[in-house]
C-alpha cells in the first residue's frame, strides 16, 4: 500500500481535504479516497506496508485523469467505511509498474502519466513560488534523472517532499503515475498521487543502479529531453562553457536563445532598483493608489503587494567577465535571501540590507545561463539571464575539466 499526504482544495463549492491510499494484494491494485471528516478518520490508521480488512467502500469507475492503476474502478471510504488491522504473516505486494525508459517520453501527450525507474543525477536546491491559481506559496525542487536510454529529464518535487528529499548517494527513483509536461520540451512532475520509492527491492532498480555505476562518468553526452526556460536549469550535464566563449561562439545570436553552464565567481550585484511591488496574482508591477494598489493587467485594485527581485551582476571566471540577470527564483538562490525580507531590510535595516549583497561577493557558483539577442529601444544586444544557479559544483563539471586535460594531452 502507498499513501499520499493530506491536500486541501478550495473552490466555489466550498473547501475540503482528502487523501488517496493505493492498495495491493494478488490479483491486482485499486486506487482508494477519503474525504473531509473520514480522511481525518482514517489517515492515521492506514500506514504504508501494513495489511488491512477493509470494508463498506463504494465503487466508482476511475478518473483516468487523476489515477493511473491498473483498474477500471476506484473505492470511495465514506464514514460507513472500515479499516481494521490484519495481524496475519501474509505478503507484502508492489503494484505492477508499467516501465517506460526516458527516451520514450519524447512520444508522451501532455499531462500523460507513466511509469518511470531512474538515477537522480543530481538535483536543484528547493526554492519556494507563488502559485498563480491560489496565491499560496509553494516549495519546488528539480531533480535530474537519467536511466538506461542514455536520457535525462528534468522532474518536479513539490511541498514536504521537496525539502525533506534525500539526494546523497544518488538514489534509484520508482514513479509510478508520474505528470508529463510539454513545458520546455518534455519534463516530469511528482503529484499528490505519484507513487515514489527510493532505492526499491526489484529487479529494474537494480539495472538501472549497474549501469549508472558502469556509466557515471561518462554522461557528457546524454541526451535531454528538458531544457531550460524561465525555471531552474539543469545543472548536471549541460553545456559547459568559459565566460569568454560566449562572444567567440557567438552564442545568443541564432533565432532559439542558447543554454551554458559555466562556474564563476559574483564580483558585483548592482542593489539599486533590484525590487519592485508586483500583484500577486499576475507579477506585474502595481501603480501605488493608498490605500491600495492597481494591476494594469488585471484591471483590479488588490489590498496587498508581493516583493519580487531583478538584480544585475557580473560573472568572473579566469577568460573573462560577464553581465547577467537574475529574476526571483535564482535570484533569492543567489543572495540566499527571500525576496520578503529583502524588501522588509530595506526599509527598515539598511545595514542587513547592504550585506545581503556583499556576502555574496566573490563566491563561488555553478550558473546554467541563456543568451538571446533581444532588441531594446531599436537597439539590438544581447542578453544573457541566470536560468538555475547552485552554490554546490555538480560532478559532471569535474568530468568536464577532465576531458578538457585530455585533450590537451592529446594535442
Amino acid at each position: 500500500m502507498t499513501k499520499s499526504n493530506i491536500r486541501t482544495w478550495s473552490n466555489s463549492r466550498g473547501e475540503g481535504r482528502l487523501f488517496n491510499v493505493d492498495l495491493v494484494d494478488d490479483s491486482g491494485e485499486i486506487r482508494a479516497s477519503a474525504f473531509n471528516e473520514t480522511c481525518d478518520r482514517l489517515y492515521p490508521l492506514l500506514e504504508v506496508e501494513k495489511v488491512y480488512y477493509i470494508s463498506k467502500g463504494s465503487l466508482r469507475p476511475a478518473n483516468r485523469q487523476f489515477n493511473n492503476t491498473k483498474n477500471d474502478y476506484e473505492i470511495n471510504f465514506s464514514n460507513e467505511s472500515t479499516v481494521e488491522p490484519c495481524d496475519d504473516a501474509l505478503p507484502s505486494y508492489l503494484p505492477k509498474f508499467d516501465f517506460i525508459s526516458i527516451d520514450q517520453l519524447a512520444n508522451k501527450k501532455n499531462n500523460d502519466l507513466v511509469d518511470i525507474v531512474a538515477v537522480c543525477h543530481s538535483a536543484d536546491q528547493p526554492s519556494k513560488i507563488v502559485s498563480r491559481a491560489s496565491s499560496r506559496e509553494m516549495v519546488k525542487r528539480e531533480l535530474h534523472l537519467v536511466d538506461k536510454s542514455s536520457s535525462l529529464v528534468n522532474c518536479t518535487l513539490w511541498g514536504q517532499q521537496a525539502e525533506e528529499f534525500d539526494v546523497s548517494g544518488n538514489p534509484v527513483l520508482v514513479l509510478k503515475g508520474a505528470r508529463v509536461s510539454e513545458f520546455n520540451g518534455r519534463s516530469l512532475s511528482v503529484s499528490a498521487s505519484t507513487m515514489v520509492l527510493t532505492n526499491p527491492d526489484i529487479p529494474e532498480a537494480h539495472q538501472v543502479r549497474g549501469w549508472y555505476q558502469n556509466n557515471m562518468h561518462n554522461l557528457s553526452s546524454m541526451s535531454q529531453l528538458s531544457t531550460q526556460g524561465g525555471r531552474a536549469g539543469d545543472m548536471g550535464t549541460s553545456n559547459w562553457k568559459y565566460l569568454d566563449q560566449l562572444q567567440k561562439e557567438n552564442l545568443g545570436l541564432r533565432d532559439k536563445p542558447d543554454y551554458f553552464s559555466c562556474v564563476a565567481r559574483v564580483s558585483n550585484v548592482r542593489k539599486e532598483n533590484c525590487l519592485y511591488k508586483a500583484c500577486p496574482e499576475c507579477n506585474k508591477k502595481l501603480v501605488e493608489q493608498p490605500p491600495t494598489f492597481r494591476c494594469e493587467k488585471c484591471a483590479r485594485d488588490v489590498p496587498q503587494f508581493a516583493w519580487r527581485l531583478m538584480i544585475r551582476c557580473i560573472l568572473v571566471d579566469f577568460s573573462g567577465i560577464q553581465w547577467i540577470t537574475c529574476f526571483q527564483d535564482t535570484a533569492e538562490k543567489l543572495l540566499g535571501t527571500s525576496a520578503d525580507e529583502i524588501g522588509d531590510y530595506q526599509t527598515t535595516d539598511v545595514t542587513k540590507f547592504d550585506k545581503i549583497f556583499t556576502d555574496v561577493l566573490f563566491k563561488q557558483f555553478e550558473f546554467r545561463l541563456r543568451a538571446k539577442m533581444e532588441t531594446y529601444n531599436d537597439e539590438n544586444r544581447l542578453s544573457v539571464h541566470c536560468v538555475g544557479v547552485s552554490p554546490t559544483i555538480g560532478p559532471t563539471y569535474d568530468e568536464y575539466l577532465i576531458k578538457q586535460i585530455e585533450e590537451l594531452e592529446m594535442s
